[in-house]
């Protein structure tokens, strides 16, 4: 299950896990969310998935999928500052899932609809934190192009990601 609030995964959370929306930061070319995949029965915990295009650094123009397992630490869950080594050796991967490949940014990857199918950003802007909990459909828009001497015209991939569970609060078993 991806996409879940702090409170659909009956959690405690001290640092990292915004104001209890599934959704911690969302704009035209980044989205960062919650997630219970992989977390069996609360064993685990709960992850922070990121998905964005760099504008910089080695994976600029690409598109990159990071991975954050939380801590748990006094009955409550945390992340640490993803931007440490210290946190990245033990807690983060990093997988570039565009490689050999640029991202056309323009107008945007990622736009955010709420429940009435109104556009929650104007211009591929960050999200507010008021319209982070509205988030209900993502739309996912890569364009593509191999990077090189030789290059075909670019592919548009498109796709819409429903969240029907965002406002279902899951019970303990």
């Amino acid at each position: 299950r991806s996409a879940a609030a702090p409170g659909q995964l009956s959690m405690s959370c001290t640092a990292g896990c915004g104001a209890g929306t599934a959704f911690l930061s969302a704009s035209g070319t980044s989205v960062s969310f919650l997630s219970n995949f992989g977390n069996e029965n609360g064993a685990t915990g709960p992850i922070k998935v990121t998905y964005s295009v760099p504008a910089t650094g080695t994976t600029a123009g690409h598109l990159v999928e990071t991975v954050q397992k939380a801590t748990l630490a006094g009955g409550a869950y945390s992340f640490c500052d993803a931007t440490k080594a210290s946190c990245l050796s033990t807690t983060v991967t990093t997988t570039d899932l565009t490689p050999g490949a640029t991202v056309t940014t323009s107008p945007v990857v990622f736009g955010y609809l709420n429940s009435t199918g109104t556009q929650l950003q104007s211009a591929g802007g960050a999200l507010t934190a008021t319209e982070l909990p509205s988030v209900m459909v993502v739309d996912l828009r890569i364009s593509v192009q191999r990077t090189g001497a030789t290059q075909a015209k670019p592919t548009t991939y498109l796709g819409r990601i429903d969240l029907p569970n965002q406002q279902t609060v899951l019970s303990p078993r």
